[in-house]
């Protein structure tokens, strides 16, 4: 089976995602079993046509079936070429699962069809279904056996078919083909989602959950849209983010009450955010900044309705603000706006979503720790908001209250947005990342800050 391109419709734009079989359009009944999906929100994520998708700080949603003669991503090498780790070698006109090096024809090279990045540590998805990690690796959240930081992408072992990818500060999630969660790296208040609080350099499966849709890793919290709609989350609960404040965590999966069709969620620092299958927007969490949207502020808040929202597609928490995408491409945000990362002019808080002016073609967009980045329909990026470590990657350093370009990106096909660092997939299977770089997590093999875009090695 040879690699295909999958193209997918949100908000009347059209984004090709290599590496994927299918039609996506946003909106639509249901998955059926010939169904792949595309990336949105600034993290990884295959979205079902069943309307999801979501986003940074991660959201993502895979499909519900599998697909007509089983799911298979492979890396085609040309005669001599042989594959790395878990690899076998591969002779001309033949295929490997997964191709990274290459000792005679042509260089081989990861593909990617997703990323996502956290505090200090990105991750990609791979065609094969195997995920790369980098960049600070203290709690184990490169997922390799290790606790080294690493500058350039290292193996999560064991993951072979991976269908979704959400990373988290210090932990990452991804969803399996078959509808498994793994998890792997800090677990101090449970978020790994396997019944303990001892962190785990290597993926733990996550408790009682066989129909993952999506999987959203937040701070410390961690949540998922399972099949049908509800919604289930774990992990810290100080704020009453993962559920009411019955309890201060819950190690394993604890069902959100009230929510039964959502289509996709998304985990920030201290609130969480769903889109419901009419299109309208719930918020729960940790209210001190207006980020759940509702108009009014309270220190913490139960389930509550976005205002005005009846159209979304995708929606993004970040740390203390939150983003939408709408049907049609306009974006809107709500929360805390100290840095402009509203993107509406001002510097002002808001406790009800507002309109990003100049944005009308939106495919994506990721809220980060006080900065936000949209993938516009053309494949360009335009990014906003706290801009000290070069994050909103225009090549200066200086906050922006309304959106500027990242330059030299004009086939970006998904973005993600972290606290100081920012990456994107590009079409083709590279991954472009700029901002802060203490640890690696841009991944070109240095530990320098770049304020424009570097490949990451491999890539």
């Amino acid at each position: 089976m040879s690699p295909e391109t999958a193209t997918a419709s949100v908000g009347g734009a059209s984004t090709n995602l290599p590496g994927i079989g299918g039609s996506v359009s946003m909106g639509a009944a249901s998955p059926t079993a010939a169904t792949t999906a595309v990336r949105l929100n600034g993290a990884s994520s295959d979205v079902p046509s069943a309307g999801g998708s979501v986003g940074a700080g991660g959201t993502y949603a895979a499909q519900s079936a599998t697909a007509a003669g089983g799911r298979t991503w492979i890396a085609t090498l040309s005669a001599g070429g042989s594959v790395g780790a878990g690899g076998t070698s591969a002779t001309a006109g033949t295929t490997a699962s997964a191709g990274i090096s290459s000792t005679g024809g042509a260089k081989a090279k990861f593909v990617a069809k997703a990323v996502d990045v956290g505090s200090s540590h990105s991750c990609a998805i791979l065609s094969s279904g195997s995920i790369q990690c980098w960049g600070q690796n203290g709690n184990g959240q490169l997922g390799n056996g290790s606790t080294l930081d690493s500058s350039l992408p290292v193996t999560v072992i064991g993951i072979a078919n991976a269908v979704a990818l959400s990373v988290g500060a210090h932990h990452s999630c991804a969803v399996l083909d078959g509808g498994s969660i793994q998890c792997w790296g800090l677990n101090i208040a449970g978020q790994l989602g396997n019944g303990s609080k001892v962190d785990g350099s290597v993926p733990v499966t996550v408790t009682g959950i066989s129909n993952a849709m999506a999987v959203t890793a937040g701070c410390n919290h961690t949540c998922a849209v399972l099949d049908g709609g509800a919604v289930q989350c774990w992990g810290d609960n100080s704020c009453c983010q993962v559920s009411d404040c019955s309890t201060t965590y819950s190690p394993v999966p604890i069902t959100v009450t009230g929510i039964t069709n959502a289509v996709a969620v998304s985990a920030g620092d201290y609130h969480t955010c769903a889109v419901l299958g009419g299109g309208s927007v719930q918020c729960w969490g940790n209210d001190a900044y207006g980020q759940l949207g509702d108009g009014y502020v309270t220190r913490t808040s139960a389930l509550v309705m976005v205002t005005g929202i009846t159209n979304a597609v995708a929606v993004s928490a970040g740390d203390l603000h939150t983003c939408a995408v709408l049907g049609g491409g306009s974006v809107q945000c709500w929360g805390d706006n100290k840095w402009g990362e509203l993107d509406e002019g001002t510097t002002s808080m808001t406790y009800a979503p507002v309109w990003v002016p100049g944005i009308t073609d939106a495919v994506a967009v990721s809220a980060g720790y006080s900065y936000t980045c949209a993938v516009l329909g053309g494949g360009s990026i335009q990014c906003w908001g706290r801009y000290d470590q070069g994050q909103l990657g225009n090549g200066t350093i200086a906050d922006r209250s309304m959106p500027f370009a990242v330059v030299g990106i004009t086939n970006a096909i998904a973005v993600s947005a972290g606290q100081f660092h920012t990456c994107a997939a590009l079409t083709g299977g590279s991954i472009q990342c700029w901002g802060a770089n203490g640890f690696g997590q841009l991944g070109n093999g240095s530990t320098a800050s770049n304020s424009m875009p570097v490949t990451v090695g491999g890539f």
